[in-house]
């Protein structure tokens, strides 16, 4: 929602003279955009580019009297040869012995100083990217073969070397195969938020693992009242490690929602209905009512349970909820 905001407010307000072409090609993002943001929030109405469409060129004239600027003197900088994740790796591992703790304020600085032209964002990105306990790094796509498994984060501004034998496993993306989650209906125990579950199409949970941990799945299913009340495709898993941090995606299952509207639909949520972190938040597509009855005794004990629906008939969410609709447990649940 971030980047349709911002590219409608420079296409509707004065730029102080850089007018430009604004092109297909500009706009693209945006487009795309908005579709899924669309999709997401009226999923009863069917949305294609062509609905979307803008003119192939729209140009802002340009005041003939002014005249071009000269071509401004090119001043050739010469570029470094290495990655920006493999001249950290050779800094740290020159500058700091394994075990020695360090501010991470000195290396921001030391490296910067070695290395003028990263930028101070470049250079905080990759020490977060390069950082095995920080959950923020899973937005900077860390390497599975261990190379980005760097810094070890000791406390608040202090970090030390990564030391895989002794240090816990670096935090990474689950990465589950398809087959295993994409026949999975999550059950989860909505009997206090049910409304404004359905109502947001958001699920809300502390990321504190125990009986809050579940597993990845294509669909969810909200329970209430000795059965499952809809069901509904889930887009993507977010992650909220703090107040006001960055939200983190732990998986997407739609890879035709971008993922800042992913994290901003998750970030809304939190913000709105949460108050403690870390939190966790599915996101979810359209809800469809059914009903499969818990015919066992007692009500829903666990948080959540997964089900194998692969041999259900179905496509979609809409579809899954009629198959669905009239049976027990104990008809697919061995």
């Amino acid at each position: 929602m971030g980047l349709v905001q911002q590219l409608g407010n420079f296409g509707a307000h004065d730029q102080g003279g850089a007018e430009m072409e604004i092109d297909r090609m500009f706009m693209e993002a945006c487009i795309v955009s908005t579709q899924a943001l669309l999709r997401w929030r009226y999923p009863e109405f069917l949305f294609n580019k062509s609905e979307l469409s803008i003119k192939p060129v729209l140009s802002i004239d340009i005041k003939s009297d002014i005249k071009p600027q000269e071509t401004p003197v090119e001043i050739e900088i010469s570029k470094p040869t290495k990655t920006l994740r493999v001249r950290m790796r050779e800094f740290v591992e020159s500058n700091y012995e394994i075990g020695e703790v360090f501010k991470i304020g000195d290396l921001k600085r030391r490296f910067g100083e070695a290395n003028p032209h990263n930028s101070p964002n470049a250079i905080h990105g990759h020490i977060t990217l390069m950082s095995a306990n920080l959950p923020s790094r899973l937005s900077h796509q860390p390497k599975k073969d261990g190379s980005d498994d760097l810094l070890f984060r000791v406390s608040k501004g202090m970090y030390r070397r990564y030391i895989p034998a002794e240090d816990p496993e670096p935090i990474m993306h689950q990465n589950v195969p398809e087959h295993e989650w994409s026949s999975r209906l999550l059950v989860l125990n909505a009997a206090r938020t049910f409304h404004p579950v359905k109502n947001s199409r958001c699920y809300l949970s502390p990321d504190t693992g125990g009986s809050y941990k579940y597993s990845r799945a294509a669909y969810i299913g909200l329970y209430k009242d000795k059965a499952v009340r809809c069901v509904g495709e889930i887009l993507g898993k977010v992650i909220v490690s703090e107040k006001g941090s960055e939200p983190i995606i732990d998986w997407i299952n739609d890879e035709e929602i971008p993922e800042d509207t992913l994290t901003e639909l998750a970030r809304v949520q939190v913000e709105q209905r949460w108050e403690t972190y870390p939190v966790k938040a599915l996101v979810i597509g359209q809800l469809y009512d059914t009903e499969l009855v818990k015919d066992s005794k007692g009500g829903m004990i666990r948080n959540n349970f997964s089900i194998d629906i692969s041999k259900l008939e179905h496509t979609s969410a809409e579809e899954l909820s009629e198959s669905l609709n009239g049976l027990k447990y104990s008809d697919i649940i061995n």
